[in-house]
C-alpha cells in the first residue's frame, strides 16, 4: 500500500497540486481517479456518484489525463492525435465530426501547433510531443484534469503559456486541476490547493500557505529545503 487514510475533496474551479518524492505514490493516485487502478479499499466519487457507476465513456466525459511520455507512440499526424481527443462524443460513421474539426483546428491555432498538423508525432522534439498531449487533453473537455507531470520536455515559456491555457478552460468550464509534479516553484505559481505525500502514514493536505513550508518540503522530500521571498512570491531550493 502507497498510502493510506487519504481523504480530500476537489470542488469546482479549483487548482491542486500532488507533491512527494519518486515513489511515493503519485501516478498510482492519478491512476486511481481515472479508474485504471483499483484502490484496495476506499471509494472515489465524481460529483456525487461512485467510480464504478460511469462507463467509460461517461468517465472520459469527465475525466482527463496527461500521462507522461505515451503520447509520441502514437503512429498519427498532429491533427489525428489532437482529434483522438474527441473520442468521448458520438460522431458520425466514416468521417469526422465538422464541429470537432473545427475545434481542434481553434486548438491548434491556440498552441502554436498549427503549423505542425500535418506531421508525424514520431517526428517531433519532446517539447513538441507534450504540446500535443495537452492539447489532445483540452479537446477532450474534461471536468477534472489529472496532469502527470505537465512540465516535461517544456522551456519556461510554453510551461508557462499551456498552464494558463489549462486555467482559462478550468475557469470557463467550471472545472478543476490535479497536478503531480516534482517542480515545487511551477505547482507553487498554479496551484491553491495542496497534497504533500511524506510516507503512506502521513499526507498532509491544505493550502498553500498551510503546506508549502522549509520544515514540510524537507521532510518529504529528505533533503533540507529553504526558501527565499521576492517581490510578493516565495520560492524554493535545495540548500
Amino acid at each position: 500500500m502507497l498510502c493510506r487514510n487519504l481523504n480530500f475533496t476537489i470542488r469546482n474551479q479549483e487548482s491542486w497540486a500532488l507533491l512527494g518524492r519518486n515513489g511515493a505514490g503519485k501516478t498510482t493516485l492519478l491512476h486511481c481517479i481515472l479508474g485504471i487502478i483499483k484502490p484496495t479499499e476506499g471509494s472515489i466519487a465524481i460529483d456525487s456518484v461512485p467510480l464504478q457507476n460511469y462507463t467509460r465513456r461517461e468517465l472520459a466525459k469527465r475525466v482527463g489525463i496527461l500521462f507522461q511520455d505515451e503520447t509520441n507512440s502514437l503512429p498519427a499526424t498532429v491533427l489525428e492525435s489532437v482529434l483522438l481527443g474527441r473520442h468521448p462524443y458520438p460522431k458520425p460513421f466514416f468521417r469526422d465530426c465538422p464541429e470537432d474539426l473545427r475545434s481542434v483546428e481553434d486548438l491548434l491555432r491556440e498552441l502554436s501547433l498549427e503549423t505542425i498538423k500535418n506531421r508525424k508525432i514520431g517526428s517531433l522534439s519532446g517539447g513538441e510531443v507534450q504540446r500535443v498531449a495537452i492539447a489532445m487533453l483540452l479537446a477532450q473537455e474534461p471536468n477534472i484534469f489529472l496532469l502527470d507531470e505537465p512540465n516535461n520536455n517544456l522551456d519556461v515559456g510554453y510551461q508557462i503559456n499551456l498552464l494558463e491555457a489549462l486555467k482559462h478552460k478550468i475557469n470557463k468550464k467550471k472545472g478543476s486541476i490535479l497536478m503531480a509534479t516534482h517542480d515545487i516553484n511551477f505547482a507553487a505559481r498554479f496551484c491553491e490547493h495542496f497534497i504533500l505525500l511524506l510516507n503512506k502514514d502521513e499526507i498532509l493536505i491544505g493550502n498553500k500557505q498551510e503546506i508549502l513550508s522549509p520544515q514540510n518540503l524537507s521532510k518529504a522530500y529528505d533533503c533540507q529545503i529553504s526558501s527565499i521571498s521576492a517581490e510578493g512570491k516565495t520560492f524554493f531550493y535545495p540548500t
